[in-house]
């Protein structure tokens, strides 16, 4: 039987990798990992299979492994710094009674507490703590007794995972997360476009993109749509051909594509050389001036791509403060520029329903506020105090983007 590897790939860098784990990954034939960490390992091992879930689905990302050990592949799962600090294998390890003749090796690696140490000029050179601060899966109560007792001992003390996903009571977001924009497309396609049959092509590298196409797919399917075909391509994949000709025989009438310009630019060129011509759309990760260079502005043509902001948005509200910002700044305003004006309105009228200067007050409010009508869409925080909240569709024509609609959620 082939061979699991649990490996741990170091603080980032392909040099501060060991030179076990870089031997390891280098004749395994299937790397697998969250997200962010086969990125930063993909371009030194080209033409490996990739397998990635994103955060929340350790389990999964173990058992997608051991799986690809069952076929008779040799397997590493990889992790930052040691794999055994906060990594993989003690889970790995207890899904493996599941599997039971797996042949399991760990792949020790440089635990970022140490190389931070090094960066810092604070090498640990007595007794020290690693401890997180992550609540999520911990009570902070057990969490400050740790801090306490390393403390009272004198132990240096090296913090992991400071970031908390809970909802903190003073912070609220004025621009939509990633994932809304595939429910905002998810409703275009049926509802203007009138399509009933979509094919979704995603970069199986980028989580912004698996959280886009499931929301799409979601909504479409919601609204009364069928996905058709669902493929997948690589981060820096030139060649899509192949994959194309799968999506053409499965004969859609739109194509999802919620990656960045770079392959989405290759994507639809190739696309339209075959004579894929029905629409196409993305996430505001097609939003660069280079789009038109990579994929001709002719093949750009019934593609679109959804967005937080554009001043060319027909609303009186906003045609008065664009028209305000010219005069002030002699341009055009952007998405930045419009989501800080927001933001300032936003907390000003949470102060004016407090009644009140007590930050405890004016957060309250805040996430009260139910259909503030902004230059960036009209906003209503969610429990989570994400809005909810229009975005607005951009259309491709001669190479030129162009405000197309804005569509509520």
């Amino acid at each position: 039987m082939s061979k699991l590897y649990v490996v741990g790939i170091g603080p980032g860098g392909y040099e501060q990798m060991t030179i076990r784990a870089a031997k390891v990954l280098e004749e395994c034939d299937i790397i697998v990992g969250y997200t962010v960490y086969v990125d930063l390992v993909a371009e030194h091992f080209a033409g490996k299979e990739m397998l990635t879930t994103p955060m929340r689905q350790e389990e999964k990302r173990c058992r997608m492994a051991f799986d690809e050990v069952m076929k008779g592949k040799d397997t590493a799962m990889i992790c930052s710094g040691d794999a055994g600090v906060y990594g993989m294998s003690g889970l790995i390890y207890e899904i493996s009674q599941d599997y039971p003749g797996v042949d399991i090796e760990i792949v020790s690696g440089v635990t970022a507490a140490l190389s931070g140490g090094a960066v810092l000029g604070a090498p640990l050179m007595h007794d020290f703590a690693v401890i997180s601060l992550s609540d999520l899966m911990t009570p902070w109560e057990l969490i400050q007794k740790r801090l306490a007792a390393a403390a009272s001992a004198d132990m240096a003390i090296c913090l992991y995972n400071p970031s908390s996903k809970k909802v903190k009571p003073y912070s609220f977001r004025t621009c939509f997360i990633d994932p809304f924009q595939g429910t905002v497309m998810a409703s275009f396609a049926s509802n203007d476009l009138k399509v009933k049959k979509a094919a979704i092509y995603i970069d199986n590298t980028s989580d912004y993109a698996k959280g886009l196409a499931q929301f799409f797919k979601e909504n479409f399917i919601k609204n009364g749509g069928e996905v058709v075909i669902e493929e997948a391509y690589l981060q820096k994949d030139t060649d899509f051909k192949a994959t194309l000709t799968k999506i053409k025989a499965a004969n859609p009438d739109f194509i999802y594509i919620p990656g960045y310009y770079q392959e989405v630019g290759l994507i639809v060129k190739q696309a339209r050389e075959m004579g894929i011509n029905v629409p196409m759309a993305g996430g505001d990760g097609w939003d660069s001036a280079k789009l038109p260079e990579i994929a001709g502005k002719a093949a750009l043509d019934n593609t679109f791509f959804s967005s937080l902001y554009s001043p060319d948005d027909t609303s009186d509200l906003n045609k008065n403060f664009v028209a305000e910002y010219k005069k002030a700044y002699n341009t055009n305003p952007d998405v930045f520029a419009a989501l800080a004006y927001d933001s300032t309105l936003l907390v000003a009228e949470a102060i004016e329903k407090a009644g009140s200067a007590d930050p405890a007050k004016i957060a309250e409010a805040m996430a009260k506020i139910s259909g503030f009508k902004g230059v960036s869409g009209e906003v209503t925080f969610n429990e989570e105090h994400n809005p909810i909240k229009s975005a607005v569709i951009i259309e491709h024509k001669n190479g030129a983007q162009t405000f197309k609609t804005k569509v509520n959620p």
